[in-house]
This record gives structure tokens, C-alpha cells and sequence, in this order.
């Protein structure tokens, strides 16, 4: 498909159009549109007819038929859907120090003895596309580290199934730093509406059913690009305002940032980023991930986390001046053509993300012993930190934080700023030309947020 981008064409660009009015002048108008993009920031590009790779000076470009083109991007699109949807990096070598609970608890002063929580406390994960956990992994997770058996609860399917990594990862890790609070698997296979493939709508819904109450914290693993949903804004808002009915019952929702740095791009769509969803949304606590060399080191963000500026949704009130004073920082941003500057920025917070110690199968087979990577790890970490947090406050009569971006923003110092790092851009052609996305600086940023928890801290929210 040429795609015309009237105020930012490129070379390439005007070949594939000038193709195209050839083609049509001698009446062999190929089968399909000429796109007119007036929004580039709401609707990134498509992918071109034209595909080329520059040798020294020249570009060699190649037009695959129309058929074979098209059928090309939807194959790729497809896979690349239910590849971003699932955010856990498992077995691929990460920087940092292997992780526990223990050493976890100790770097974001957690304290190591379970709390006594209410009777009718809870906290969960959020789980789609068949994924599922079984509770022997998750005992013998709890025995290798000394930990109390958690007691977990299931809404939603929870079947054996070539997805054996996310969920596992999930429950052991938002147990453990909780200290065993009782957790919910609520879990959805349902398509989203316009064939979209995770139904967040039906999922809030179904979070809201369970009783005697929902849980006060959730954690969200899962995402797509906001590419994914060209032309069905309404799915958006519609996402969107179920997250705003979770906060507004008391629910925090914690959602992974992503694992493609500012966003992954399409194979040959390589002009502007593509935000994560739902991390964009402005009623969610986006997270991304960083690691640490040893317990006594700094963290720094690690260059797969997910961060950006949201093509849909503008820059909420509670954070415009964060994001305004990062954009005016000095630090060396992307082109101003790569991400929407007045759009929603996140990630709003970070926690450690690589080399996470799980029990789980591998590809298949018997469960043993292995690491894990990405902010799937981040986001149930941070979740299990509010919930201690939120214990606390039960205990000295106060209520549970619900929607928390707002007294994020306003307190910011929630625990320890992270300044260096820097997401990378490895998607576009293949990872042939990986771009440098967003650095971390003091204060909020595009990569860490504001920075990892410190429990003590926090209990002043």
C-alpha cells in the first residue's frame, strides 16, 4: 500500500506515489487505496509497497507484487500482535545480577515478615491468550525461598496450554513480594471488539464481579502497540474508560510498560514510535524495568523498557509539569517527527526487570529452574509494594490508594531515581537501524518514570 504523507515524504515515498498515478493513468490502478494521513501523531503510517536497504550509496529497492504485499502485512501484523501482547523476555541474556524475593524486599526496603492482612483483601494479575499457572510451580517456587504458600484464587480460564511462561511469572513474583496476600487469576480469552485480540472492557468487567470485593491492586502484563488499533479509536476510549471505573472503585492498576523501547515499529514502518497499550492510558501506572549489576549498585533503565508519549491520549494535568520539564531538560530526545510531545507520557514508575529466579515450563516441558526478563517483571513487583503499602494504611485506619498516578506525581520522590539508561529503538528493519528513544534523567522521565519504589517512602502517600 503507498501511503501519502503529504508534509513528511521521503524519496522513497515519492517514487511509490508517482508509481501509483503512473499505474493509474495506463489503467492498472492497483487494489487498494491512496491513504491521505492528516494525523500522523493519531494514525501512524502503514507499511509501504517499497522496501529497500541502502549499500554504501545506493538504494536497492524492490516492489513485491500487490497481492503478495498485502498478504505480507497482515501475516506480519498478526504475529506481531500476539507477540507484543505477551511482554516477559524469557531466556535471552539481560544486564544485571540475578533477582529473589529476598533481594528484591531488601533493595526497596520491603520488610521480610508477611503483614496480617484484613480478611477480605486482595490483590491479583490480569491474564489472556490462554495463559495459565498450576499451583505445584508455584509451591515449589515458595519453598525454594522460604516463603508462606500463598492462597490463589481463579476467575477465568486456567488450562494447560502452550503459554506457560506470563502467568506463572505474575503469581509467583506479586505473592512473593506481598507476602502471600491472597490472589486473584482473573483471566480472559475473549476477543476485543474489532477483532482486536485482548478485551480489556470484558476483563474490568469481569474484576468487578468478584466478591465479596474486587481486588485493590492489579497488575497487567500484557499489551499492543497503539498501531494496533488504526482506525478503531473506539476501542481505545472504550479501554480507557473501563481503567477509569477501576480507579474510581479503589482499584490500582498497574500495567508492564512494554518491551520494545520507545515502540515497536513495523518491519519496514520506521518513521515514528509506537506507544504501548494500555501503558498509555492515563488511568493506568505504567512500569518499566531496570536491572542492577549488585545489591550494593545503582540501577539503571534497561534499553528494552517500554516509554513514550501517547499518539491518543494528551498530557494529563497531574503530570504535565514532569513532562514538560523533562522535554525542556537538555537531555537528547528523538526527533520530534518519532512521538506526539503533547501527548500522555509514560511510564509513570520502574522496579528491577531482569534475570527474575522462576519455577515454570519451558517451551512445553517439565517445569525447572530459569530466568526471565522484562517489564512483566516490573509491573507485578510494583503492584506487590502497594499492596504492602496498603496494608499499612488498613492498619491505621486509613483506605487503600486506589487510582495512584495523581499522588504519584505530586509527591515525586517515591523511592530511587534512576538517571541512566537509555530505551532503544530495535525494530525497525529487522533491527538493521536500532534508534536511541528516551534517556533517563533526574526526575521523571520517558524510560523510568519517576524513579523505583522505596517502601518507606510510599507509606507517606
Amino acid at each position: 500500500m503507498c501511503v501519502r504523507q503529504p508534509d513528511w515524504m521521503t524519496t522513497a515515498d515519492q517514487r511509490c506515489r508517482a508509481q501509483w498515478k503512473k499505474k493509474r493513468r495506463n489503467g492498472r490502478t492497483p487494489k487498494t487505496k491512496f491513504v491521505d494521513i492528516k494525523r500522523r501523531q493519531q494514525q501512524p503510517p502503514k507499511v509501504g509497497m517499497w522496501a529497500g536497504i541502502r549499500l554504501g550509496q545506493k538504494m536497492w529497492t524492490v516492489f513485491p507484487s500487490w497481492g503478495a504485499m498485502r498478504a505480507t502485512e497482515r501475516a506480519e501484523k498478526k504475529k506481531a500482535a500476539k507477540k507484543a501482547a505477551k511482554l516477559a523476555r524469557a531466556v535471552r541474556a539481560q544486564p544485571g545480577a540475578d533477582q529473589t524475593p529476598a533481594s528484591i524486599k531488601a533493595r526497596y526496603n520491603v520488610p521480610a515478615a508477611d503483614p496480617v492482612y484484613p480478611a477480605n483483601y486482595s490483590q491479583g494479575v490480569a491474564e489472556y491468550q490462554d495463559s495459565y499457572f498450576t499451583q505445584q510451580d508455584v509451591q515449589t517456587f515458595s519453598q525454594k525461598f522460604g516463603l508462606t504458600q500463598p492462597v490463589v484464587s481463579v476467575s477465568g480460564p486456567n488450562s494447560a496450554s502452550s503459554d506457560d511462561v506470563e502467568g506463572t511469572l505474575d503469581v509467583e513474583y506479586i505473592t512473593a513480594i506481598s507476602g502471600a496476600a491472597h490472589t486473584w487469576w482473573v483471566s480472559s480469552n475473549a476477543q476485543g471488539q474489532d477483532g482486536t485480540i485482548l478485551n480489556f472492557v470484558a476483563w474490568a468487567e469481569q474484576v468487578l464481579t468478584i466478591s465479596p470485593q474486587p481486588p485493590s491492586v492489579i497488575s497487567i502484563s500484557w499489551g499492543l502497540g497503539e498501531s494496533m488499533y488504526f482506525q478503531k479509536e473506539q476501542v481505545l476510549r472504550a479501554d480507557n474508560a473501563a481503567f477509569r471505573k477501576l480507579g474510581l472503585r479503589g482499584i490500582s492498576v498497574l500495567v508492564a510498560s512494554g518491551d520494545s523501547g520507545p515502540g515497536a515499529r513495523q518491519f519496514t514502518s520506521c518513521k515514528v514510535f509506537d506507544p504501548s497499550w494500555p501503558a498509555s492510558s492515563p488511568y493506568v501506572t505504567a512500569v518499566g524495568a531496570t536491572y542492577a549489576t549488585a545489591a550494593s549498585e545503582g540501577e539503571t533503565s534497561v534499553d528494552f523498557s517500554g516509554g513514550g508519549f501517547s499518539g491518543f491520549f494528551p498530557t494529563p494535568s497531574w503530570q504535565s509539569a514532569a513532562v514538560q520539564k523533562y522535554l525542556s531538560s537538555g537531555a537528547t530526545l528523538p526527533k520530534n517527527s518519532f512521538f506526539n510531545a503533547t501527548g500522555r507520557g509514560f511510564p509513570d514508575v520502574s522496579a528491577l526487570g531482569t534475570n527474575f529466579q522462576i519455577f515454570a515450563p519451558k517451551q512445553g516441558g517439565a517445569s525447572s529452574w530459569w530466568p526471565v526478563s522484562g517489564t512483566s517483571c516490573a509491573s507485578p513487583t510494583f503492584a506487590a509494594v502497594i499492596t504492602r503499602v496498603n496494608v499499612a494504611r488498613l492498619a491505621k485506619g486509613q483506605t487503600t490508594l486506589g487510582f495512584l498516578n495523581p499522588a504519584l506525581y505530586q509527591m515525586g520522590d517515591i523511592g530511587f531515581d534512576v538517571t541512566a539508561g537509555v530505551s532503544v529503538d530495535k525494530d525497525c528493519y529487522g533491527g538493521l537501524f536500532p534508534i536511541a528513544g528516551f534517556p533517563a534523567v533526574a526526575g521523571w522521565d520517558a524510560v523510568s518514570g519517576l524513579g523505583t519504589p522505596d517502601y518507606n517512602k510510599l507509606l507517606n502517600l
